[in-house]
């Protein structure tokens, strides 16, 4: 035996010493094939016990990465027909029989599992078996952006039918589950209570990662705009799926605004120039920061760059909302990864029970919790087409069509 060290094996022990890198896991093997992702785990040398907790580490981290299918070799288990309670045996070959007993038994592991089976003869046959896991749900929000009074309750109530009643038909109850950010009851929720608007912009992102722990698809509402006030940002794509806009003819939203906040048709047209904040009356102390129906806008087109941006004019969804609807499920089961089929049937009661005769027939016989304590007609107050040109003086048609010019002809409302 020669027990000289050569120079080589003195370079090879020097570049080892030197190397900050972290040594790879021998346990712990990282495959891709056919983009399915396999992780494989060795368990010889633990007791069991050490394997447990071992066990239930890897196959929660491997739920988390997205891996499709787990190899967990054991060894055969030879001896374990002499042992009268494997659980207490000190023969590491046993844990062919504990650990997938325990896997079996640990009802929070199996909700992330589809199937345990024997292991195929060149992954370790008799002493392996395979974990068959279920794929993540990516827990994001999806938003439901728009400048206010640009059809935004109309979008909730079609989609909370669809999404939230059992055959489609919309009832205001519904609405609740498409909730309306920022929110005084979620900082609640969460332990804040400050009033002020500069506390609460420091978290909003929290706000949203305490949201999507919570829920596999979330659609909240919003009349913000995509600001970045002093390094707060109203959202990020971490936490943010994608977003449907819906936007409208400003020269409508005038009388729309108008006739919501009771103000005068030039306040309005003011404020929709205006990057001023919004108090809406219904939540109080937490402000919504809308900008200008322009800045607004452009402000949520930062999502098209990842294709994750849906654009529905008001005006196609009230032509056509039918259209609309299946548009907007298909952008959103595309999104969130869902491969179900629309149900052409539950759209079709929706499109049936969410006309605005209709709505207007529920706000008149129940009320309506979200209308402005200001507004003296309805809520659903469908109009004639480009009424603006009937009710609009020359002087604001021209502030708003030179105001907003660029975007109106993007939109082709000029």
């Amino acid at each position: 035996m020669n027990n000289k060290i050569s120079e080589k094996d003195k370079k090879d022990w020097e570049d080892f010493l030197s190397n900050d890198e972290k040594l790879p896991d021998k346990d712990f093997r990282f495959n891709k094939k056919k983009n399915i992702k396999i992780k494989h785990i060795d368990l010889h040398g633990f007791t069991l016990e050490e394997a447990n907790k071992k066990i239930e580490k890897f196959i929660n981290n491997a739920h988390e990465e997205d891996v499709s299918k787990v190899i967990v070799v054991t060894g055969k288990g030879i001896h374990s027909n002499v042992e009268k309670d494997p659980y207490v045996s000190k023969d590491l070959s046993i844990l062919k029989f504990s650990i997938p007993e325990y896997i079996e038994n640990n009802s929070e592991l199996m909700k992330k599992i589809i199937e345990i089976k024997d292991a195929d003869k060149e992954d370790g046959g008799s002493g392996a078996f395979y974990i068959y896991l279920k794929k993540k749900k990516k827990n994001m929000i999806i938003w439901l952006a728009s400048y206010p009074k640009s059809g935004n309750t109309f979008v909730r109530a079609l989609l909370s039918a669809y999404f939230f009643s059992k055959e489609g038909n919309f009832d205001f109850k519904y609405l609740k589950s498409i909730k309306k950010f920022p929110s005084k009851q979620l900082f609640k929720k969460m332990g804040i209570t400050t009033n002020d608007s500069n506390e609460l912009l420091k978290n909003y992102i929290k706000s949203q990662e305490y949201i999507n722990k919570r829920a596999p698809l979330i659609l909240l509402k919003t009349h913000s705009s995509m600001f970045n006030i002093n390094n707060n940002k109203f959202t990020d794509l971490k936490n943010s799926l994608g977003v449907i806009y819906i936007v409208r003819d400003p020269r409508n939203i005038v009388t729309s605004f108008s006739n919501h906040f009771n103000l005068s048709l030039k306040e309005s047209s003011q404020k929709m120039i205006s990057n001023s904040l919004l108090n809406e009356d219904t939540d109080k102390k937490v402000f919504t920061y809308t900008l200008s129906w322009k800045n607004n806008y452009n402000s949520w087109k930062i999502f098209s760059k990842e294709k994750k941006y849906l654009l529905i004019k008001y005006e196609d969804l009230i032509k056509d909302p039918k259209k609309m609807l299946i548009k907007m499920l298909s952008f959103i089961f595309q999104l969130s990864k869902n491969e179900s089929n629309i149900d052409l049937q539950k759209v079709d009661n929706v499109i049936a029970s969410t006309t605005f005769e209709n709505l207007k027939n529920l706000e008149n016989e129940l009320g309506f919790n979200e209308k402005s304590t200001k507004m003296k007609k309805n809520f659903f107050n469908l109009g004639k087409k480009n009424k603006w040109q009937n009710i609009l003086d020359k002087d604001t048609i021209k502030i708003l069509s030179t105001e907003f010019k660029e975007e109106m002809k993007e939109l082709n409302y000029l």
